[in-house]
């Protein structure tokens, strides 16, 4: 397509970088793309079409001169059965859609037979069956010489009864399969050496998977002369996973403190840490050789992209509420006087921004009459991600918002190999806020994923096993320690889940606690978590003992221990390979 449509190529191309995956039947207006990629009208029109590219493709000039001598017969003759296909079927009097004539056409077209010339007197000579007929071979390499290709199937196509045909001697089946027996016996009587050749694989369509009953009586007939059976087979070897570990060294732990230590632009984000208990090995990949996951292409938008947006209009609200009230106060009632179209407005800004990559200072941003489908459903869906969202906001009293995407680092010293070092950790935080008298939150928006339960001690958050339980957990908590070391106050951490289907719910993350039942047993129960100086004493030693984990050289890059929960969407599983794809 490249070489024959350059347009279309260029058209692809620009419509990949728009993300325009869906596009209307206007973007193709100019003759090469309407003759690819927009619908055929009716029959005729479609015939037509086939019969344009069938030229534009014989036309196209190629260095390969094996192409030209072996497909342009093949394109003549495809292009002989389509004029006659556009004079006898697609007519004024016989009506068929453009998917019956589809079909109909490549049945045809598997039908027809090409005939291919060459040099009679030398070299390897190719020629049909029925050419052989009077002609000597020393050597005969015969193909297809399956069950129901040789002979081929007789079938005839007649009114006349096959008892009458009999009768007045007329051509029949058993004529037609006795002309055969005796072309390929009078073939190979003569050669000196003959190789048969067919397809123990089944397809009903073409062959059994049987030899021809000519090779089975060779076989039974002919004992006097050698015959050799060969079985060749296209074996696939066994793909044995062999466990993959990166052992570290010096060069690569200098590597990763160099980057997590110098730069507090890039420090260790919790994600991070949570990958490098999910798979330490992708831990690797990713910080440690720097590798990037390649942009899937997908149908729609992505939830990466539809989360982004999602807190970008967050913020915008809030910051927008500050702007206009001059105060960080915020009432339910300011809440529900958003209306829907203000939300819209700001959706569809961060559409642009975020989705079509626009700026607006240098591109005229894209309508919604310019959104295509997938994109319209995201938009509506974002709308009910925000309702919901602030219908969760406006059941809270008292209401301080103090900040979105804020960026908080903290340098932390750790013990790497016997000798201290240190290391930047943080991120962004996607909201702070305050509650009910000046309760310091941490918020955590999520547009996907399941409930979290309640953890049972520090000691899970840092384990490797049921990361997919505590993941969610473990980010917000650094996070809030992080933001109680900087702001010197103690934080409630709150995850908003706004993809649940009647309302968003607001999960305060809590901890089994044991105490002392009504009868003076003891109980566990599940109190909410508050970060504070307690907290983080224990919550920063687990915490600095798997960041020094992290570049201990004694403890390899190894591959994770739960494939089925990490490895089926993950970037690097053709060079892991822990799970077969």
């Amino acid at each position: 397509i490249k070489a024959l449509f350059p347009e279309v190529s260029e058209k692809i191309a620009q419509m990949k970088d728009e993300k325009n995956l869906f596009p209307n039947i206007s973007d193709f207006d100019s003759d090469e793309l309407s003759l690819l990629l927009k619908p055929s009208v009716n029959s005729s029109d479609f015939v037509d079409r086939l019969k344009k590219i069938v030229m534009k493709v014989s036309a196209h000039k190629t260095n390969y001169s094996l192409y030209s001598d072996l497909y342009n017969e093949s394109l003549f003759r495809v292009y002989n059965i389509l004029v006659r296909f556009a004079d006898e079927v697609c007519s004024e009097e016989l009506s068929m859609s453009v998917g019956l004539t589809a079909r109909l056409l490549m049945k045809v077209v598997q039908q027809a037979k090409v005939p291919f010339h060459g040099e009679p007197i030398e070299g390897l000579q190719v020629m049909g069956f029925l050419e052989t007929r009077g002609l000597d071979f020393s050597h005969i390499c015969l193909l297809s010489a399956s069950n129901k290709q040789l002979p081929p199937s007789a079938e005839i196509s007649s009114f006349i009864p096959l008892s009458i045909r009999t009768g007045f001697n007329m051509t029949s089946v058993e004529h037609k399969n006795a002309l055969f027996a005796y072309y390929f016996s009078r073939l190979v009587q003569r050669a000196d050496d003959v190789t048969l050749v067919y397809n123990s694989t089944c397809d009903s369509q073409n062959t059994d998977g049987q030899m021809s009953r000519y090779m089975l009586q060779m076989l039974v007939e002919n004992k006097n002369f050698e015959i050799r059976k060969y079985d060749i087979q296209n074996l696939v070897p066994s793909i044995t996973t062999e466990s993959l570990s990166v052992k570290k060294n010096d060069e690569i732990v200098k590597k990763m403190l160099d980057r997590f230590s110098s730069n507090s632009e890039k420090p260790l984000s919790p994600s991070a840490i949570n990958t490098y208990f999910e798979c330490p090995l992708k831990f690797y990949f990713r910080y440690g050789l720097g590798l990037k996951e390649p942009n899937a292409e997908e149908d729609g938008i992505s939830s990466t992209d539809l989360g982004t947006i999602f807190h970008a209009v967050m913020e915008e609200i809030y910051n927008g509420f500050i702007r206009k009230k001059r105060d960080s106060q915020i009432s339910a009632d300011d809440l529900k006087s958003l209306k829907d179209e203000e939300i819209y407005m700001l959706i569809d800004h961060f559409i642009n921004i975020h989705y079509y990559k626009i700026d607006k200072f240098k591109t005229s941003p894209k309508s919604v009459s310019q959104f295509h489908g997938h994109l319209l459903l995201a938009r509506n869906l974002l709308l009910e991600f925000v309702r919901k969202q602030l219908a969760v906001d406006s059941r809270l009293k008292d209401l301080v918002y103090l900040s979105s995407e804020e960026k908080v680092v903290v340098p932390i010293e750790i013990d790497v190999n016997g000798e201290a070092k240190q290391i930047f950790v943080g991120g962004i935080v996607d909201r702070q806020d305050s509650v009910d008298g000046g309760k310091r939150r941490i918020v955590d928006y999520k547009t996907g994923g399941d409930l979290p339960s309640s953890i049972k001690s520090i000691d899970e958050l840092f384990a490797y096993e049921n990361r997919k339980k505590v993941h969610y957990q473990l980010q917000i908590l650094i996070y809030s320690s992080l933001v109680h070391k900087v702001k010197k106050v103690d934080v409630t951490p709150v995850l908003n889940f706004v993809n649940q289907k009647s309302e968003a719910v607001e999960c305060v993350l809590k901890m089994s606690k044991e105490v002392v039942g009504d009868k003076g047993k003891p109980k566990k129960v599940d109190e909410p978590i508050v970060v504070n100086d307690e907290f983080c004493d224990e919550f920063d030693k687990k915490m600095k003992k798997a960041l020094s984990d992290i570049f201990n050289l004694n403890l390899d890059f190894t591959q994770t221990e739960d494939p089925d929960k990490f490895c089926d969407f993950c970037a690097f599983l053709q060079i892991c390979r822990k799970r077969k794809e």
